[in-house]
């Protein structure tokens, strides 16, 4: 995305969009030096064969979110609407655990991979990528949104 190339321009990056396929082969080869993966991804694509460091820096957090339309809610009584409601909040919670669960096995894994995990100081990274943000609060529709994330 170009939100995504932007960001790492401000963090000082030279970003190299590439299909998910080509990214082993590539790092393998030294086509790129790094590789833009939450922790599973890392394992699961075997990146950790061919790269050997891994920074968890949260640089992005990309939310999974359930949806249903206005449409089906609509065509609900009340009391099937709370039902869908408390079925979503709970399969929230239990997803949360599930995925932290996977990224503490994914990180152990990469470790057995020999891949050498680090947690560097977001705040350098924050900074550099203000400009983005800035420019994403001015946003009539992307700004409250941003708001409300920052605030949660």
């Amino acid at each position: 995305s170009n939100t995504s190339i932007r960001m790492v321009e401000l963090m000082g990056g030279t970003p190299t969009p590439l299909p998910y396929g080509e990214v082993y082969t590539a790092l393998q080869s030294g086509v790129i030096d790094g590789a833009e993966n939450n922790p599973t991804a890392l394992t699961i694509g075997r990146h950790g064969e061919v790269a050997k460091y891994y920074s968890l820096d949260q640089h992005q957090r990309i939310p999974d979110f359930l949806v249903i339309s206005n449409r089906a809610m609509e065509k609900m009584t009340d009391e099937q609407q709370e039902i869908v409601r408390e079925a979503a909040a709970h399969a929230t919670e239990a997803y949360r655990g599930l995925w932290d669960e996977a990224v503490r096995k994914a990180l152990a894994d990469a470790r057995e991979m020999g891949v050498e995990v680090n947690r560097p100081d977001q705040e350098p990274f924050r900074r550099a990528v203000q400009p983005l943000i800035d420019e994403y609060r001015r946003d009539d529709i992307v700004g409250p949104l941003l708001e409300q994330i920052v605030s949660d």
